[in-house]
């Protein structure tokens, strides 16, 4: 339905659990929130995906997913319809990305066996981190296309060179004005050893 609104670029589907994630209420919530602008750090992720797409004519989350099962070390877990694994380049210790195998750009379009394929291994991957870390606070968010408003060469090849995911961040370690100010994000922990640690729990 937001997406009908014209004056609406980008709708953000996300959870904050715990305090230091944000939370405001005691109990379980998620947020839906629609902006007139696409955020810098989705905007950021379809331009990457753009231009991998018009470099190598493939969808760069396709290909990250067929890697990941290919190589197999940082997934957590597979189903019929999903992966979820530990991403190559981490920002944060254990983060987590559920990916969908075929390929789809927008979160809306899910079908109904899908839905309950990923609430299945999202819940899974969620009792797998607080098994592990007891009151662990994260957030977690749907990047999804953006509102298709036309625009003049820009949004034509979304279909095709966007994908859409879920990731996870767990809130094991605060952010320090190091990662802040430079951008580059110290992981003490290896998306290898958390996603060998989490197959396990």
């Amino acid at each position: 339905d937001l997406e009908k609104d014209q004056r609406l670029r980008y709708t953000l589907i996300y959870k904050n659990s715990g305090k230091e994630a944000g939370a405001v209420f005691s109990h379980p919530v998620s947020h839906l929130a629609s902006t007139p602008v696409i955020p810098k750090r989705v905007k950021e992720e379809l331009d990457g995906a753009k231009q991998y797409f018009s470099y190598k004519e493939r969808c760069i989350f396709c290909d990250i997913v067929r890697e990941e099962l290919r190589v197999g070390s940082r997934v957590i877990l597979e189903t019929t319809n999903f992966v979820a694994f530990c991403p190559y380049a981490s920002k944060f210790p254990f983060e987590s990305w559920i990916v969908p195998k075929k390929h789809n750009c927008a979160f809306q379009e899910i079908k109904t066996g899908e839905i309950e394929d990923m609430a299945l291994i999202l819940s899974s991957v969620l009792k797998k981190l607080r098994a592990s870390f007891k009151g662990l606070p994260y957030n977690y968010f749907i990047h999804s296309a953006p509102n298709r408003i036309p625009r003049k060469n820009h949004w034509h090849t979304l279909g095709e060179d966007f994908h859409w995911h879920l990731e996870i961040m767990p809130r094991l370690l605060r952010t320090s004005g190091f990662e802040w100010s430079s951008g580059f994000y110290i992981l003490p922990t290896s998306p290898e050893h958390a996603a060998k640690y989490l197959k396990e729990v």
